[in-house]
């Protein structure tokens, strides 16, 4: 590499502060129809009015709405609407966060005969259904890489929802990688709700996932979780094909390929970076993106699961021992499989552990009583 390797994404940081990204897939009411961008903007504005968050210009041509200590809304390519919560260091705080955003998107949507389904993927209707909702480069570039490979691309940037929590990378960044890779599976099983598509039960439990799974083996899945993350994931990437770099004749080419020839620069590797989609990202934090979305009632359980992981060493190092080494083979077959309790009950331990301030006693007796699935 010319240009400094990824060590500074896995350096120890025990701040011990989780984030959280809701997402909504926003249709008609009546129809069931998805709605368009439009529809979306006119409900985030309502919602960043109550939540105090300033409208700016988007990369995209959409605005989006923001304030550093309150939080951010953006959107998906689809027009799904997303609220990241600003990071807490208490899973109870930040989930009560989520939940008083989640009444006001609702209540937001209300007027416009809009339902905010906080499902894995859009129950009722083909990807032909919707376009592409979002302007410039991006993602049309992304649309047309992934339509090599097959259909599950646009439908994963058109009609998927998930809840994905930010992690501090701890005092150990290297085991704290291995236990979210090994741990995708189990996260994938026990938050899965997305069992129809186009009307029709799908044979997965979370069909999400198996769009997942289906649209790029090069640039998702999970890691192994070996000795060197940092070295792992650089390899990761450069073995990616570079899908905002096609040859004149369509060819999609290895970033790493460009890299060697010259055809590349720093800027474009940092984007480049920005179209993995591993089930655990590292972006200085370790984004773990393998729930799909989640009932708000619910929302204390993702974040007392990572939270405890993460933070408590002695609940991290018994995952390990239950889990054992990232399996990508159990990574294809989770969109099928119902999850164990045995690892949320190892982290719940370990937020109790953490101490009221970190989970609150009535949060722990909802966690403790989530049946996955």
């Amino acid at each position: 590499m010319h240009w400094s390797s990824l060590s500074s994404l896995f350096v120890p940081n025990s701040n011990r502060l989780i984030g959280a990204e809701i997402e909504f897939i926003p249709v008609d009411r009546v129809t069931r129809k998805p709605i368009a961008i439009a529809g979306s903007l006119r409900i985030a504005r309502r919602a960043a009015a109550r939540l105090g968050l300033e409208e700016f210009g988007g990369p995209y041509c959409i605005p989006n709405f923001s304030d550093e200590d309150l939080g951010s809304i953006t959107f998906e390519p689809g027009g799904q609407i997303e609220y990241s919560a600003p990071p807490y260091r208490s899973v109870s705080t930040l989930a009560a966060r989520l939940q008083e955003a989640e009444a006001i998107f609702r209540e937001c949507a209300e007027p416009d005969g809009v339902e905010l389904l906080a499902l894995g993927i859009d129950p009722c209707n083909p990807v032909e259904s919707t376009s592409l909702q979002i302007g410039g480069a991006r993602y049309p570039l992304m649309d047309a890489y992934f339509r090599t490979i097959g259909p599950f691309g646009s439908r994963m940037m058109r009609q998927t929802a998930s809840f994905q929590v930010s992690l501090d990378t701890s005092e150990d960044p290297k085991a704290l990688w291995r236990v979210l890779n090994a741990a995708a599976p189990t996260i994938v099983s026990m938050f899965a709700n997305s069992a129809v598509y186009e009307g029709k039960p799908t044979g997965h439990r979370s069909f999400r996932a198996h769009v997942w799974r289906m649209l790029d083996p090069k640039r998702t899945g999970v890691l192994p979780g070996g000795d060197d993350p940092a070295a792992e994931y650089e390899a990761f990437a450069l073995g990616a094909p570079a899908m905002m770099h096609p040859d004149d004749d369509g060819i999609y080419r290895p970033f790493g390929e460009l890299l060697a020839a010259g055809r590349v620069n720093e800027h474009d590797w940092a984007v480049h970076l920005t179209t993995l989609f591993p089930e655990v990202r590292a972006r200085g934090t370790f984004e773990v993106r393998s729930a799909d979305a989640v009932p708000a009632e619910h929302y204390i359980v993702p974040l007392a699961l990572l939270g405890g992981l993460a933070y408590d060493p002695a609940a991290r190092a018994c995952a390990d021992d239950l889990l054992g080494a990232p399996d990508q083979a159990r990574l294809m077959r989770a969109s099928c499989e119902h999850a164990s309790r045995d690892l949320l009950g190892i982290a719940l331990e370990g937020c109790r552990r953490l101490g009221p301030g970190f989970l609150d006693p009535a949060d722990a007796e909802i966690v403790g009583a989530y049946t996955p699935g």
